[in-house]
């Protein structure tokens, strides 16, 4: 009997550690293929950075030296390699040295691949929008590429808008409205990858002009259609400011940064038009009500972390800018209390913005 039970217990551990053999095996395959579409996405990066720094034209791709060397200052890293083969990432000779716009589109067409498939059959394929997909499936998670997509949209939209005389698209009819909108999106006009269905558009700013609309941080402009199995849907309001179940979806600290950054811009405009004269206030809400025409709405003057107005430097109010002889080194405004992190958001005159 108790050999039996020596066995037994003999054979458990065996299969004990055949199970944490095979999970760790999964589990280091899993980070190498994290690893490889990470690498793949930022050799990606690069040749986007570089193509804007070269008049909209992708680099010559051969010899593969001097494409190492064109390269080399859009990488902090050295040239990558696929951690799982060791192979080199295929980039596509179709399209070498070719200028972006003879590309029938950014989404379908290839830029950068494995050279072979991983042990598990796989590949990372990265497109030339920054799409990436491993094994033919997308590599961000259904609920926030759904946010992606609401966010393009709300970005084409505004990008149309300029070149329009600050007017809105017409939202209707659809087809329509997909071709006014189509040089603007670096994709297929998306669907709710959770749901299937189209994104609805706001009907009641169809058409208008961007300055009949008041209130751009709490008029939508992009939403689901139908609500995700959890109950949640995506908004994209006006100004950009986008919501999943009703919460932010940007990080409080980079939203943060991002409004104080508006506001040191929207002070300068204030200046230009004010003969380099800066805004006349005396409390943090008079300051905000200064740069109203110049922000996309009352939020970006409130910080998301600690919901409350940002700090304007009083020593400031009414002074003319010929005045500040470093204004690089001038407050602008800053943080009333700190974050959760125990750091400030701090802006400066001439616009750049720090955390501290």
């Amino acid at each position: 009997m108790r050999n039996n039970k020596l066995n037994s217990y003999a054979a458990g551990l065996v299969v004990l550690g055949l199970a944490a053999i095979v999970l760790g095996a999964r589990s280091q395959s899993s980070q190498v293929n994290a690893l490889c579409i990470s690498d793949a996405q930022t050799l990606g990066k690069a040749v986007t950075n570089y193509t804007q720094d070269y008049d909209e034209t992708f680099p010559r791709f051969t010899p593969a030296a001097q494409f190492h060397t064109a390269l080399a200052p859009y990488l902090h890293t050295t040239f990558p390699l696929c951690p799982a083969t060791m192979l080199p990432y295929a980039v596509n000779l179709a399209i070498s040295g070719k200028p972006l716009a003879t590309l029938p589109n950014t989404y379908s067409v290839w830029l950068v691949e494995d050279s072979k498939p991983h042990p598990d059959g796989k590949s990372t394929v990265v497109y030339v929008n920054g799409y990436t997909t491993f094994g033919g499936v997308d590599v961000v998670a259904p609920t926030p590429q759904c946010v992606l997509n609401a966010q393009a949209l709300g970005q084409a939209v505004d990008m149309y808008t300029q070149d329009w005389d600050e007017t809105m698209p017409r939202f209707t009819p659809a087809p329509q409205f997909h071709t006014a909108l189509s040089p603007y999106l670096n994709m297929s006009f998306p669907v709710c990858p959770v749901t299937g269905l189209p994104y609805a558009f706001n009907p009641a700013i169809s058409g208008k002009p961007v300055a009949t609309i008041r209130f751009k941080d709490s008029t939508w402009l992009v939403e689901d259609l139908k609500p995700h199995p959890d109950g949640k849907s995506t908004v994209t309001y006006v100004d950009g400011y986008t919501t999943y179940g009703g919460a932010d979806v940007l990080d409080p600290n980079t939203e943060c940064v991002n409004n104080v950054k508006q506001e040191a811009i929207a002070t300068q405009m204030y200046a230009q038009d004010y003969d380099e004269v800066l805004p006349l206030y005396k409390t943090p809400s008079q300051y905000q009500a200064q740069l109203l025409p110049y922000v996309a709405g009352i939020r970006v003057g409130v910080c998301p972390a600690t919901h409350t107005l940002y700090l304007p430097n009083n020593g400031l109010s009414a002074k003319s800018l010929f005045a500040i002889p470093q204004p690089a080194q001038m407050q602008l405004l800053r943080d009333q209390f700190p974050h959760a992190d125990g750091k400030y958001t701090i802006g400066y005159l001439d616009g750049h913005v720090v955390r501290k």
